[in-house]
């Protein structure tokens, strides 16, 4: 049975199987050449929970740097790709994410939606970034080292 677009084109139930079939075959390849991902962190991956030590650690740590008010809400260690990923939100606004891969600190300032915030720079905003960043400098310094001691990659078997 043939079907019409808006754009004059005729098409048939055919066309469309082999749309889609081309469309899951190049998906296919380009999760193969690892291009995407569908959420496998592998085996590889430690995400310390909210009770494990070095969570407590990096929470007082940041807290005692920058504002005790921080609210983590990632934190993975991945020691074959050697990165860590830790990000989180201060009550100011400003939302973090740090990558000992991605080499520098990301930061955004929302409401307590997630919607674009405008802000007003004063000292004690501009404060609590150069604090943040500061912290971010010795962190990665920190797990680039923990990487290299404490959480060495798995061996396969």
């Amino acid at each position: 049975m043939k079907k019409k677009l808006a754009s004059n084109r005729f098409f048939t139930d055919d066309d469309l199987i082999n749309e889609h079939d081309f469309t899951k075959k190049m998906i296919g390849s380009i999760s193969n050449m690892q291009l995407i991902s569908e959420s496998d962190e592998g085996n590889d991956v430690i995400t310390p929970s909210v009770t494990d030590s070095v969570y407590q650690d990096e929470v007082k740590k940041i807290g005692d740097s920058v504002d005790p008010r921080v609210q983590v809400t990632k934190f993975k260690i991945y020691p074959t790709d050697r990165d860590v990923q830790f990000d989180g939100r201060l009550d100011s606004g400003i939302n973090f994410f740090m990558s000992t891969k991605a080499m520098k600190l990301s930061i955004s300032i929302t409401d307590e939606n997630g919607q674009a915030s405008k802000i007003y720079l004063d000292a004690e905003l501009i404060s609590t970034i150069q604090k943040l960043n500061g912290y971010y400098e010795n962190w990665t310094r920190e797990w680039a080292q923990k990487l290299n001691t404490e959480y060495k990659p798995k061996k396969p078997l």
